[in-house]
């Protein structure tokens, strides 16, 4: 099951962590709470990260909430007495789950949960003794305080979003200082991933120009190392991210030639994150890319029709992706959006926001 999970990461996601589940389930038939409660708890716990990746793939909220009962069942057996160090990790892989959902739910519960858990965790992960764990469980730190950044910006409340983001960069450097380039080239462009997310949801806050060339920048390095070929996961969520940086640029500076390249962007993203296997990430991406169309149309006269039905394709996509996938507020955004493109009304790129 683990062979697969690590696979998952690289090709056939779907596919990869359907055969890990299975592998779990069949581990489960022999290992029994009663009869071999510390092996049973591990497969528990490798359930709940199985269910975390899954959750990228579909069903977030779902498979969230199921991966956070798999690891509250591991818990039962692995206690702060016992078990310490099993203890610790497993809260690290609730805060991940708790992350995951927190993204599409616009919700600070789960963060806030998911921040508490890290810092008990970081009583068993010190610097000193357990230095990768430590990094790791920072990295988690900085992408927590980076979407509790983002739920502060939609509430308007900027001075907590400021505060957030300032935790997120703080824990990102703890991070960084464990896992160099040269140590760890692959971690150390992870992080460096989730820090450009977090220049972004600064600029929202202040300094925007500043902030968003310095989202830019991180997002053009890291995509040097995941390339479409080696990383084709982490290719797409650069490129999304990389479109998303370059939307929030052109809003401030209307340029047609930025806006296609906005649009060249979300589809290099799309190219790996098709529509079936990806739902929850394509919707993402294709709603951007629908208000992206819709902007050319009023740009490009000429080609304003063909712009306006890839537009409407687009949001046409990510409001059924989000409908299936069960995801009220995105399906709610999008459908609105949708309906105003639909009525006439102008769109602009500072509307893309998922």
């Amino acid at each position: 099951g683990n062979v697969y999970q690590d696979l998952a990461k690289i090709q056939n996601t779907k596919e990869n962590l359907s055969k890990a589940e299975a592998a779990y389930k069949q581990a489960l038939r022999v290992y029994t709470r009663d009869n071999f409660p510390q092996p049973w708890a591990k497969v528990q716990d490798n359930m709940g990260t199985y269910l975390t990746a899954m959750a990228e793939v579909e069903a977030p909220v779902h498979n969230s909430k199921t991966a956070d009962d798999c690891f509250i069942r591991a818990l039962t057996i692995y206690t702060q007495d016992a078990f310490p160090a099993a203890r610790a990790m497993v809260e690290k892989h609730r805060a991940e789950a708790s992350i995951v959902s927190a993204e599409v739910q616009y919700t600070d519960t789960n963060l806030l949960e998911a921040l508490t858990a890290c810092e008990e965790v970081l009583k068993t992960y010190r610097c000193d003794t357990s230095p990768l764990d430590y990094a790791e469980v920072q990295t988690i730190m900085g992408r927590a305080y980076t979407e509790l950044a983002a739920a502060r910006n939609e509430e308007n409340r900027l001075d907590l979003a400021l505060a957030a983001g300032k935790n997120a960069f703080e824990a990102f450097a703890n991070a960084l200082d464990i896992f160099t380039s040269d140590g760890f080239p692959i971690q150390n462009t992870v992080i460096n991933f989730h820090r450009g997310k977090a220049y972004f949801q600064l600029a929202r806050s202040q300094n925007a120009e500043t902030n968003l060339n310095q989202a830019f920048d991180v997002f053009k390095s890291v995509s040097k190392v995941f390339t479409h070929t080696d990383f084709p996961i982490w290719h797409a969520a650069t490129q999304h991210s990389l479109g998303m940086t370059l939307a929030a640029q052109a809003a401030r500076t209307p340029d047609k030639a930025k806006l296609l390249d906005v649009i060249a962007t979300f589809k290099k993203a799309l190219s790996v994150c098709v529509p079936g296997e990806f739902p929850v990430r394509s919707g993402r991406t294709s709603f951007n890319l629908g208000i992206a169309y819709s902007c050319l149309a009023r740009w490009d006269k000429n080609g304003a029709a063909e712009a306006q039905r890839q537009a409407k394709e687009a949001f046409d996509y990510a409001v059924e992706a989000f409908h299936q996938q069960k995801l009220d507020i995105l399906e709610t955004i999008a459908s609105r959006t949708r309906m105003s493109f639909q009525n006439g009304a102008t769109l602009y790129l500072r509307d893309a926001r998922l």
